[in-house]
């Protein structure tokens, strides 16, 4: 039995930022936009680029490093 549409928009607002992020994501993958036409070439390319590296996040293939970590590394590197 599926859970009411309202529920599940409820239980995914109360997910942190990326992982609402990834769930537009897949979401937006699974309609295919970009068979139909309504994404260009470029917009096509990043979004599967995006879903690779998403993908490899979640297989642990791939670290991700916190924000103040990426800052820190760019403001060390362009000295701000």
């Amino acid at each position: 039995m599926s859970r009411p549409l309202a529920e599940l928009v409820r239980e995914a607002m109360e997910l942190p930022q990326p992982q609402r992020q990834a769930l537009a994501r897949i979401l937006l993958e699974s309609s295919d936009a970009s068979s139909v036409g309504l994404l260009s070439e470029d917009e096509t390319a990043w979004e599967n680029e995006i879903t690779q590296r998403i993908r490899a996040i979640y297989a642990g293939q791939k670290d991700d490093k916190p924000w103040d970590a990426v800052m820190a590394d760019i403001n060390k590197r362009f000295a701000w």
